[in-house]
């Protein structure tokens, strides 16, 4: 699927585990199993864990154990390979009508192993056309299959849809809650410390952050910048090309391929190349953007607690920390504005050189 990586979290996860131990969402979930419904709309901002929430469901569903993460049916779910279990996946940038009957399909299909068939819909929002036909199949499935939707929101055209489900709120998860996560994917603590410090209430961003040994070779240069400052304009340059080349490229490693006068981006998964859909390739040049902004954004934090501790010991005057300060405002703005970022490092190193020298 284009879209969140749904494999983030992996085996040996439980039910509360998916949740982030939230305890208000663990409770509600744990409600509605008690007294199971039809069908489910988890609704949260990009990133909350809305997929997990769904898969976290699943597991409670079908787990004998309500969701243990460590038997075979949990393992199964988080693998996408139990039978009863199904994530519908889509190739473009919104569900086509052809997918949704695909979906149609396996709702009638009586569960092979368990007492119900669970089907889950990621990002519900991007619907669209296909929303009618899921509609009819909701109205119409079996008491055996249980549908579990998620979308950022609930735009006019899947309204009928909602109305149909059962609303379940995830907010965004706080800052300590997105640490512990990271921990629990095996993220070196330093490495967890800086992404939840960049991206505090975001598990994609937080994770693709934390993932990118890019990322964490770029801060750790921008933490040096004060130190490399110099009257020289050569070496000012040089500061300039190590902070542009140290920008993480896609969290998912790609290349582009020439044919004729077109250039299409490929991915590179487990060995296979795969020429990708313009909408697949929109998706990982718009994740690539985020992720480089949030680079440059935590390299301007950097800077400036560095140059706010000189000041507090004396190095520096409280007109150069205020000179500095009003640079990384400036470059912020132009970074909010998606401004060029070559021209924003080389506008900021040549500023700050000026306030040093």
């Amino acid at each position: 699927m284009p879209a969140n990586n749904p494999q983030i979290l992996g085996k040996g996860h439980s039910f509360e585990d998916l949740l982030l131990d939230r305890a208000s969402l663990i409770s509600d979930l744990r409600m509605h199993l008690g007294r199971l419904g039809q069908s489910y709309l988890f609704v949260g901002p990009s990133g909350s864990g809305k997929f997990f929430a769904a898969k976290a469901m699943a597991k409670g569903i079908l787990c004998p154990m309500g969701g243990c993460g460590v038997c075979g049916v949990c393992v199964s779910v988080e693998d996408a390979s139990h039978p009863d279990c199904t994530v519908v996946t889509r190739v473009s940038s919104t569900l086509s009508v052809e997918e949704a009957r695909a979906v149609v399909s396996a709702a009638s299909i009586a569960p092979a192993v368990s007492a119900h068939r669970v089907i889950i819909l990621p990002e519900a929002h991007l619907f669209e056309r296909a929303a009618p036909v899921l509609l009819k199949t909701l109205e119409e499935a079996t008491t055996s299959t249980i549908f579990l939707l998620s979308a950022e929101s609930i735009p006019s055209n899947i309204v009928p849809l909602a109305s149909r489900c059962v609303r379940i709120d995830v907010p965004l998860p706080k800052k300590q809650e997105v640490f512990s996560y990271l921990l629990g994917l095996g993220i070196e603590p330093s490495a967890a410390e800086v992404a939840t410090s960049i991206s505090p209430n975001r598990l994609d961003r937080a994770y693709a952050f934390a993932a990118s040994t890019d990322a964490q070779r770029a801060i750790s240069l921008w933490s040096s910048v004060i130190d490399r400052l110099s009257d020289n304009p050569a070496e000012l340059a040089v500061l300039c090309g190590d902070l542009e080349s140290t920008l993480p490229s896609n969290p998912t490693s790609r290349a582009r391929t020439h044919k004729r006068n077109s250039a299409k981006l490929q991915l590179d998964k487990d060995g296979v190349s795969q020429v990708l859909s313009k909408d697949q390739e929109a998706q990982l040049i718009r994740a690539e953007r985020r992720l480089r902004s949030d680079v440059i954004r935590a390299g301007l934090e950097s800077i400036l607690k560095s140059v706010v501790q000189k000041g507090g010991s004396g190095e520096v005057t409280s007109e150069t920390v205020g000179g500095v300060e009003e640079l990384i405002l400036t470059a912020s703005a132009q970074l909010k504005r998606n401004g060029n970022e070559t021209v924003l490092i080389r506008a900021l190193v040549f500023g700050l050189s000026s306030l040093f020298f």
